[in-house]
């Protein structure tokens, strides 16, 4: 089954990344990355345990990786964080 990138979330520094992707069947899902900088390799390498997700809607699917992806968490409560204090 092939599956097709539809949105790439990057942390501030853009070392990790998560990749949401719609399936041929019509699911969603997604998988998480960092980049290596190691002389040997300077590629994108898949975070280990892969997060195995099967959603039935883009939406669904965004909220698993803002809700699953720990940096990405943890982002978005600094960012709710300071809205409210503003």
């Amino acid at each position: 089954m092939s599956y097709e990138v539809v949105e790439t979330i990057y942390d501030s520094g853009r070392q990790r990344r998560a990749c949401a992707f719609r399936r041929d069947d019509g699911t969603f899902g997604f998988y998480e990355e960092h980049y290596s900088d190691d002389q040997f390799e300077q590629c994108w390498v898949a975070r280990w345990p892969a997060t195995e997700s099967v959603c039935d809607t883009f939406e669904t699917v965004l909220r698993e990786i803002h809700g699953r992806v720990s940096w990405l968490t943890a982002t978005d409560s600094e960012a709710r964080n300071r809205a409210i204090m503003f």
